[in-house]
């Protein structure tokens, strides 16, 4: 049976572990927090060591940005120094690049491998593989910029142009070209928050390359910091639009324009003391636009798209969404059945009536498969009971109410088929129990969930269950949890290094591993920046591990055979400590950009 797991991992979260009683006097918050920043500022240091024993140029670039990051809370000229050191490399990297590639002349039609740019597939050319090389770079490039962004924004947007100036070679400057969009409006996004002014000219003069999405969530970043600077903005882009051919334009990246103008300016009349971006008729300049679109007798549109445009056009232009569904009322242009008629005036009918029928006899009468319909029941039991886990810590619990809370919890990990599922769920439980101080009780559930743990690992699974086990175990017996996570990691030395063996000797063009070492930084700091960042909003062990006995944590990262991962656990511990803490959603927009939070979460 599934649950939702996150509400008993959260246990982990809502209490605060502590290693061996100490006979000195006990440390205050603040004093504790700032000898564990030391300590972390040496660690961080001896990590910076282990990055200069790596191989390869891009992983040494990308874990020293990530690196200089992290130390800038704590000690800006350094790390501005390693910053500088980063760039330094990356432009050596880059220049030898198109020096090699210059070298080979133009591209012949021998050079078109058809496998080029598949992973293990095709015989490695001395071109492809320097071709491959500069891909890895523009990612490197991209981790630069965003460890920087986080500092200053500015200065990484600069870098991100400047930092390309070298290039000559006329096929890596296309290369760029194509790449660099989506990353650029990143980049002015992290500028809008501290500086509205450049960011509006920045925007402005991307609008050069065209319209995108990417400038509608500028527009709702800029409009939740400065109206003013938004409605400049939104003028550039309404101009744009206008000046453009409609057979050039997106009707999509229009259609959205239109919800966000619309949208903004109904928010702009309900007392919310800001100017909209656009005034009426402009909006409905927009939507004229967009049904121009739609009804260009040159185009044809699926029935559903034009109809669904419709509505959006309805709300300002109501004649100009009549005549969309005039003319995809019943077929498009291709004559396929829309599904649409014209008694219906374009609304889709009903595609089912009542509930999914899932017993398999082809009724239509709605009923639902009674066992169904009780598990889902006990689903919603089991969730709500679940919710009651989170009242565990709360001192005016009584004792009986709590021991019907953990009663109910191990009743429903019982029934729960999944073992990774149950295994920390019971890891979770025995925290939190350990914590009221009922170690015995604990002891006893962890033993439970002991059984299930795979003594000799063949999977990333069985890892991470080993793993949820001894975070577990954290409350219980750190010794005990540590002795776990050793395991772990000796284990996962062992499958690595037969991992490595397998992928060298199928990886002829060196797409993952590169003289004997993995390309982290080849993933455009995404892998690096993933880990790490995950790290303070999800991965909640390190942060117990960290608070356990951050020593013991730190000897643990040392275990990992591999330089890359080594440096790669140190970046998570580092991370969790000297990071700045961030929201679900930051953390969506630093990883995927603006467009992976809902618009409504954005202007929240």
């Amino acid at each position: 049976m599934k649950f939702p797991l996150t509400l008993l991992l959260a246990v982990l979260l809502c209490f605060p572990f502590v290693g061996k009683a100490q006979t000195d006097k006990p440390l205050t918050p603040e004093e504790k927090k700032a000898k564990l920043e030391e300590s972390a500022l040496s660690f961080l240091r001896e990590t910076y060591s282990d990055v200069g024993n790596m191989r390869l140029l891009e992983n040494r670039i990308s874990f020293t940005s990530e690196l200089a990051s992290l130390l800038w809370y704590k000690d800006q000229k350094n790390a501005a120094a390693m910053f500088g050191s980063a760039i330094a490399d990356f432009k050596q990297l880059l220049a030898v690049c198109d020096g090699q590639m210059n070298a080979f002349g133009p591209k012949t039609y021998e050079d078109h491998d058809p496998m080029a740019g598949l992973p293990f597939m095709g015989e490695p050319t001395d071109r492809g593989q320097i071709e491959k090389k500069f891909r890895n770079a523009l990612g490197v490039r991209q981790q630069i910029a965003m460890s920087i962004a986080e500092h200053e924004p500015e200065l990484a947007y600069n870098f991100f142009y400047d930092s390309v100036s070298v290039i000559s070679n006329p096929e890596f400057r296309k290369q760029i070209e194509s790449s660099d969009s989506n990353y650029e409006h990143r980049l002015i996004s992290r500028i809008a928050e501290t500086n509205t002014k450049q960011a509006t000219e920045l925007g402005k003069r991307s609008l050069a390359k065209g319209f995108s999405s990417e400038h509608v969530a500028l527009l709702r970043r800029l409009y939740t910091k400065d109206p003013d600077r938004a409605i400049e903005f939104g003028q550039a882009v309404l101009s744009l639009l206008k000046s453009t051919s409609v057979d050039k334009l997106s009707d999509s990246q229009t259609a959205e324009l239109l919800r966000f103008a619309t949208e903004n300016l109904a928010k702009s009349k309900v007392g919310t003391g800001k100017k909209s971006v656009y005034s009426e008729s402009e909006v409905r300049e927009i939507a004229e636009l967009l049904a121009r679109m739609v009804l260009n007798p040159g185009d044809v549109y699926d029935a559903d798209d034009a109809l669904r445009y419709a509505s959006a056009i309805e709300k300002v232009l109501p004649s100009r969404a009549a005549q969309i569904r005039a003319k995809y009322a019943t077929k498009n242009d291709n004559g396929r059945d829309s599904g649409r008629s014209a008694s219906t005036g374009g609304v889709p009918p009903p595609m089912y009536k009542g509930p999914v029928n899932v017993t398999g006899t082809g009724s239509d009468s709605g009923t639902i498969d009674p066992a169904l319909k009780a598990r889902l029941e006990q689903q919603e039991k089991d969730r709500e009971a679940l919710e009651e886990v989170k009242r565990l810590g709360t001192a005016e619990l009584p004792k009986e109410e709590r021991d019907k809370i953990i009663s109910k919890t191990r009743e429903i990990l019982g029934r729960t088929k999944s073992k990774t599922q149950k295994i920390a769920g019971l890891s979770g439980l025995a925290a939190a129990i350990a914590k009221l101080g009922d170690k015995k009780l604990a002891g006893e559930i962890m033993l439970e969930a002991e059984q299930l743990v795979v003594r000799q690992p063949k999977n990333y699974l069985d890892l991470m269950n080993s793993w949820a086990f001894g975070t577990g175990y954290l409350a219980v017996d750190p010794d005990k949890a540590f002795q776990v996570f050793d395991d772990v990691v000796f284990k996962t030395n062992e499958l690595v290094a037969a991992g490595v063996k397998i992928a060298e000797f199928v990886d002829v063009n060196e797409e993952v591993i590169a003289d004997g070492e993995f390309q982290v930084g080849a993933f455009g700091g995404q892998m690096i920046q993933t880990f790490t960042r995950s790290a303070g909003i999800a991965d909640s062990a390190i942060k117990v591990m960290i608070d356990a006995d951050f020593e013991k944590t730190k000897a643990l990262t040392n275990r990992f055979d591999r330089t890359e991962l080594r440096v790669l656990a140190k970046l998570m511990v580092l991370r969790t400590v000297l990071g700045k803490e961030i929201t679900q959603e930051q953390y969506l927009e630093e990883m995927f950009g603006e467009d992976a939070i809902p618009p409504d979460v954005i202007d929240k």
